[in-house]
């Protein structure tokens, strides 16, 4: 277990002073007096006067309270002294400053009303009176009730007359609360509007309204933004705990006004004065932007999720054309090339075909010996493969009989390709 730190408990309005004693060998060159962690400096107005190593607290008050340690430094490093717990006593107050406070109740509905005190030591006693009429009061102590350290009045208005004053009083080792706490019992309404209604974190697209409650009417209240742009209606927004909003999906640079209401199963409160704001401009292009929240004019034109559609079904047609496009051309040159081929080497053929007939008419018919040809007798081109004859014995019943001759040609070659 963690060893709780000494306590020391002294009265409001004292005068207190401490001391630092230390046991070292060597001499001590600054002493700094720490209150909850934090270096104390001299300051007559607030009453600290730090001296060498003793500390004087002149009119000791509720700030006064908390952990007190000395720190000292030599030539062999710092040390702080283990702290301890100074409590400053005082009677009770209310907590929170909620002196006074408004409370609404309806006809025969029972309301809790929560008394909060601050006080050292803490509450032992707590007495709750009725004032509806100054001089007369009626003690209600019998009906409440402590829980944790607060005390709840369960109260219920049966007329008229039972519309007025709470008061409640507590009581500890130093004495009773001087101011009590007050709480203003009223029939319950409509509530207030919101009070102090101001903007933040503008941007091109967005903003933050907060604004103050007010009185609920004693009852649980809610709160709603309506937005406006120009005559129409572009938002709704509510609010459960407090009256603050933010406002997405607005358009740039563009002038919006806003009303703000609270409202409770009684009604709704009074209209307030419009909220002018305006958007920042965007950065850059003006960004699309559609708003969530349904509007009760009618759409013209594609917007939403259409629009996205065919944006994408173009984009995806214009793709497609742009390849189909390329692939005709590709073809279209391969068939230009392929046909451009074919008609030279039919030119070709025609031509050489042609030198083979002319050289059977009127070349006469050479009988050279078989064997290999002369190197000088191979046709010079490469396309032209060399004539060869057969050796052939002449009938002498017809000497102008002309063997046939063979020509070898690309034509079986240029068949065969294609």
């Amino acid at each position: 277990m963690q060893e709780q730190s000494p306590a020391f408990a002294i009265n409001m309005s004292v005068n207190h002073q401490l001391y630092a004693r230390s046991i070292l060998l060597f001499q001590v060159h600054r002493v700094w007096w720490l209150r909850d962690g934090e270096r104390l400096l001299s300051n007559s107005t607030a009453g600290v006067i730090v001296s060498n190593q003793t500390l004087v607290l002149q009119g000791v008050s509720r700030s006064s309270s908390g952990q007190y340690a000395c720190e000292a430094t030599n030539e062999e490093g710092t040390s702080i002294s283990p702290a301890f717990h100074l409590r400053v006593k005082f009677e009770p107050v209310c907590k929170d400053g909620a002196a006074r406070k408004i409370v609404g109740a309806a006809k025969d509905e029972p309301v809790h009303v929560e008394c909060k005190v601050d006080s050292e030591p803490a509450p032992i006693e707590y007495r709750w009176s009725f004032n509806s009429t100054p001089g007369i009061s009626r003690d209600l102590s019998k009906h409440s009730t402590e829980e944790g350290g607060i005390s709840i009045l369960t109260y219920i208005p049966h007329e008229a007359a039972d519309y007025g004053t709470l008061q409640c009083y507590s009581r500890n080792d130093i004495g009773w609360q001087r101011i009590s706490c007050a709480y203003h019992v009223v029939p319950a309404g409509k509530p207030d509007p919101p009070q102090n209604c101001g903007l933040t974190n503008i941007t091109h697209h967005s903003v933050v309204v907060s604004c103050q409650k007010g009185f609920d009417g004693g009852l649980k209240q809610k709160f709603l933004l309506v937005l406006f742009s120009g005559e129409l209606s572009v938002a709704n927004i509510s609010a459960l705990s407090s009256p603050e909003f933010y406002i997405p999906n607005l358009e740039p640079a563009q002038e919006y006004y806003a009303s703000i209401y609270s409202f409770n199963s009684k009604g709704s409160s009074k209209n307030t004065q419009p909220i002018i704001l305006r958007t920042l401009p965007a950065p850059g292009l003006k960004e699309l932007r559609r708003s969530t929240e349904p509007t009760d004019s009618p759409k013209t034109g594609i917007s939403g999720p259409w629009l996205y559609i065919l944006l994408a079904a173009g984009s995806t047609f214009i793709v497609a054309a742009a390849i189909g496009l390329i692939v005709f051309v590709i073809r279209r040159f391969k068939l230009a090339i392929r046909a451009r081929y074919y008609f030279l080497d039919s030119e070709l053929l025609v031509q050489l075909n042609l030198s083979s007939f002319g050289a059977m008419v009127e070349t006469p018919v050479r009988h050279p010996p078989v064997g290999r040809p002369k190197p000088e007798e191979t046709p010079s081109h490469s396309l032209v493969e060399p004539i060869l004859t057969d050796t052939i014995q002449e009938d002498d019943n017809n000497p102008d009989l002309i063997p046939p001759t063979y020509v070898a040609t690309r034509t079986t070659k240029f068949r065969s390709k294609y």
